[in-house]
């Protein structure tokens, strides 16, 4: 078996074993070293990551009723805490601490009042999170939340 002139050369040179060295980290460096047991976690410096939400539905009619705010909120280290803050029509805010389902999501009911005004009631709302580092998201606007008017013309007066 003939020996590489590479090897030759480093063997005469006195360099043999410290190219061994490299060329077995760099091997090592390539393959990734794939090395402990596996059951490290990777460092999570994300916050949570709210892939959407929505109210549901997002109109009522002028009498009003139960709304709920959704969201799928995700995290690699755990969701700690989902909250939304619903912005009324008269812009009074209100802060509602979110649930988590067992359909996979975060959700919180609401209630909007009969519509009595002559134009459509808008509420919006806005979705936050943070994880179980304490990570905090940004918060997602969503919206609206229509209350319609009672569009019917009101009956005409009996003399």
């Amino acid at each position: 078996m003939s020996k590489h002139p590479l090897q030759v050369r480093a063997r005469r040179a006195g360099i043999w074993p410290c190219l061994r060295c490299v060329a077995v980290l760099i091997g090592a460096l390539l393959a990734g070293c794939g090395g402990g047991g596996g059951d490290e976690q990777k460092a999570d410096y994300d916050p949570p990551r709210i892939v959407w939400a929505r109210f549901e539905p997002s109109s009522l009619g002028d009498i009003g009723g139960t709304a709920r705010i959704i969201a799928l909120v995700t995290d690699d280290s755990g969701v700690a805490w989902v909250r939304a803050t619903l912005t009324r029509p008269d812009g009074s805010r209100a802060v509602h601490d979110m649930t988590w389902n067992q359909a996979g999501y975060y959700e919180v009911s609401i209630q909007a009042p009969a519509n009595l005004s002559s134009i459509d009631q808008h509420y919006y709302a806005s979705v936050n999170a943070a994880d179980t580092k304490g990570i905090a998201s940004q918060a997602v606007s969503i919206g609206p939340l229509t209350v319609r008017t009672d569009s019917a013309p009101p009956p005409p007066p009996k003399l």
